[in-house]
């Protein structure tokens, strides 16, 4: 059987995307849609097929939702930009138009948010990411050291239902097999990267440190601690690939712009206008410091 183009395999997804259907990675999408459009193919296969033509059609979904808004009735949101997802998104009525009026707001703070996020310091980076882990819900968050290449070294405990909330779409699904603890310990690190692409030796070196502090890794799903990886940059797909199997939740720049935003960390509002100026996250970071924030996380 003849390998699907992309164009059958946009069809494909487009029509099984339902309203309300829960939020998958547009890699697992596309995979399936391989799988059932060519048939017998191998794994490793079907995940080549996948990889080489994801980038194409999430263009072509992205285009279609861009005319569905337009419309004002969409069938799908694509969340994301380095490993998008898509979500089913019921028909908007017209009680509605208010919290799609407040997506859009917020989708407006992206560029300047992102541009003030790279121009942050080292330590102005530390400090935001110590901000980020308290609105998750984070306790006990401990520095374990500096690695020298832009990032931090930490643990913090959260609670899984709350961190859960927060997360990329792609990394929910590990963490809800964890439902049987109501806390999991976050073994991590956070690196202001923003102009690489993380590849699989960093979460080889993120799993010898999980190791090192926890013997318990590796022992069963609903045992040890989990780790983290947060860059202002970008992870490769051989590297999202490979945290799924390692119990290694990802959260690139583009999340970390979404979490500031949802935060409303430096942001203010006037008249129903979100507002964000240059230099207002670096304000809010000096702010939580002189206001003695951190030292409850």
């Amino acid at each position: 059987m003849p390998t699907p183009t992309p164009q059958q395999i946009y069809d494909w997804v487009l029509e099984r995307i339902q309203i309300s259907s829960p939020a998958r990675s547009t890699l697992e999408y596309v995979r399936e849609a391989v799988s059932a459009l060519s048939g017998g193919l191998d794994e490793l296969t079907l995940l080549e097929i996948a990889n080489q033509h994801v980038v194409t059609v999430t263009e072509m979904l992205r285009r279609e939702q861009v005319r569905a808004i337009a419309s004002g009735v969409t069938k799908f949101e694509i969340i994301g930009t380095d490993d998008p997802v898509l979500k089913g998104f019921a028909v908007p009525l017209p009680s509605d138009s208010s919290k799609i009026a407040a997506r859009r707001k917020r989708a407006a703070l992206a560029e300047p948010v992102r541009s003030e996020l790279l121009s942050l310091s080292p330590s102005e980076f530390e400090a935001l990411w110590r901000l980020i882990v308290k609105q998750l819900g984070g306790r006990e968050f401990a520095l374990t050291g500096k690695s020298g290449d832009g990032g931090i070294d930490f643990t913090a405990e959260f609670n899984v239902y709350r961190l859960s909330e927060s997360l990329p779409h792609a990394a929910r699904e590990w963490l809800e097999r964890t439902e049987m603890r109501s806390t999991v310990t976050i073994i991590g690190q956070a690196k202001h990267t923003p102009t690489q692409t993380l590849r699989p030796s960093i979460l080889r070196e993120l799993v010898g440190t999980m190791f090192l502090h926890d013997p318990d890794i590796g022992k069963g799903e609903r045992k040890g601690s989990i780790g983290m990886l947060v860059t202002t940059g970008k992870f490769s797909s051989k590297a999202d690939f490979q945290a799924r199997g390692a119990s290694i939740i990802l959260m690139d720049g583009e999340w970390v712009v979404s979490a500031i935003i949802n935060f409303g960390l430096g942001i203010s509002e006037d008249s129903g206008k979100l507002i964000f100026k240059e230099g207002d996250l670096k304000k809010a970071i000096q702010k939580a410091y002189q206001c003695g924030h951190e030292s409850a996380i």
